[in-house]
C-alpha cells in the first residue's frame, strides 16, 4: 500500500494525556522517553488498576511532543500536545477492539505518513485479549514500523500476550506505588486526607485502583465483606460455596479476598497459631491463582466456584503439625 497523507479523523477512544511525571510506578518509562531513544514498540505490563492506560495516553504525548522536558514529560504547549488534550490528535490511534477487522484498520493507519509531520502513536489496550488472527494482522506493521510510527501497547502480563508480539516490544512493567508516594498523589486528586492511606493501602498500591474505590461509598465495608466472606467458607457445604461464588462474582473485588488473607495469616502469625498461619497461606495461594485464572481470562463465575471450594477444603483440612 502506497504510503499518503492520514485523514483528519480521530481515532475512537482517544485518551487524555496527562503527564509522565504523575503516572506512578513507570520511573523507567520516564527514563527512556527522556532519553531521545524511543523504542518502535513498547508492552506496558501491569496488574488491573496500576495505571497502564494512562501511562500508555501519557507515553504518547511525550514521543508526539515537538519540545519534550528533560523528565520527559510532554512540553504541553505544542501543537501536539495541544490537539491531544483536545481529543482531537489526528495521529494517535486507538484499536477499537481486538479482532481482525481492527487490526487491519490500525495496520492500514500505520501505513500512512503523520499529518502533524511528526510521530504517530498507536495504542493497543489489553493485547491479552487479541484473537490470533488479529496478532498475525499486526506481527508486521510492529516488526516492521515505519520510522514515524511508534506502539504502545498494554496487558496485565508478558505471559499474556503471544511471544511473537512480545519480543518485538520493549517490556516496562508498572509497578505498586509506596505507600510514600501513593497516599500524597491520592490528595492531590482529591482523595480526603484522613482516607489516602486506607485506600492506598486497600488497592494494593495501584493507583488506578484507589481512585476507583473512592468513588465507592461503601469502600470502607468491603475489606469487612471479604474478611466475612473468607471466614465464611469454613462451614459452607459444596453447594453453599457455589451459591457463594456466584454472588462474590457480582459483588466482590478478588484484591479484597487477597487482602483479608494477609489480614488472617498475620492475625494467625501474631496469635502463634502456626496452623492458622499455614491455612491462611494456603488460602492466599488459592486467591493468587483466581487472580491469574482471571487476568487469563477463564470464567468468572468459575474460577470464584473454585476459590470457594479450594478455601473450604483449606480451612477444613487440618495440619496436625508437631508441638514445639
Amino acid at each position: 500500500m502506497a504510503a499518503g497523507r492520514r485523514a483528519a479523523a480521530s481515532p475512537p477512544a482517544l485518551p487524555v494525556a496527562g503527564r509522565l511525571s504523575d503516572v506512578l510506578g513507570a520511573q523507567r518509562l520516564r527514563r527512556l522517553a527522556g532519553s531521545g531513544r524511543p523504542a518502535h514498540a513498547y508492552l506496558l505490563v501491569g496488574p488491573r488498576g496500576s495505571g497502564r492506560r494512562t501511562a500508555a495516553s501519557a507515553l504518547a504525548g511525550a514521543l508526539l511532543c515537538a519540545h519534550p522536558r528533560e523528565n520527559g514529560d510532554a512540553c504541553g504547549a505544542c501543537p501536539s500536545c495541544r490537539a491531544l488534550a483536545a481529543g482531537s490528535h489526528a495521529d494517535v490511534h486507538v484499536l477499537a477492539g481486538h479482532r481482525l477487522d481492527d487490526a487491519r484498520a490500525l495496520t492500514r493507519s500505520a501505513a500512512l505518513r503523520p499529518v502533524l509531520g511528526g510521530r504517530a502513536a498507536f495504542i493497543l489496550p489489553d493485547a491479552d485479549e487479541l484473537t490470533p488472527e488479529a496478532v498475525a494482522a499486526l506481527l508486521k506493521p510492529i516488526e516492521e514500523p515505519s520510522p514515524e510510527s511508534v506502539f504502545i501497547l498494554t496487558a496485565v502480563s508478558p505471559e499474556h500476550v503471544p511471544e511473537t508480539i512480545v519480543s518485538r516490544c520493549r517490556v516496562i512493567p508498572l509497578l505498586p506505588a509506596a505507600m510514600p508516594e501513593l497516599v500524597p498523589w491520592l490528595i492531590e486528586r482529591g482523595v480526603a486526607a484522613a482516607d489516602a492511606p486506607d485506600l492506598a493501602e486497600a488497592a494494593g498500591g495501584r493507583p488506578g485502583r484507589a481512585l476507583a474505590l473512592a468513588q465507592d461509598p461503601a469502600w470502607r465495608q468491603r475489606p469487612t465483606a471479604a474478611r466475612d466472606w473468607v471466614a465464611g467458607a469454613r462451614s459452607w457445604s459444596v453447594g453453599e460455596c457455589l451459591a457463594q461464588a456466584a454472588r462474590a462474582a457480582e459483588a466482590t473485588d478478588l484484591g479484597d479476598v487477597l487482602a483479608a488473607l494477609r489480614h488472617h495469616a498475620r492475625d494467625a502469625a501474631l496469635a502463634g497459631d502456626r496452623s492458622g498461619t499455614l491455612a491462611a497461606s494456603d488460602g492466599f495461594g488459592a486467591a493468587a491463582a483466581a487472580a491469574a485464572a482471571l487476568d487469563s481470562h477463564v470464567s468468572t463465575r468459575l474460577t470464584w466456584e473454585v476459590l470457594a471450594i479450594r478455601l473450604r477444603r483449606t480451612a477444613r483440612s487440618g495440619y496436625n503439625l508437631p508441638k514445639c
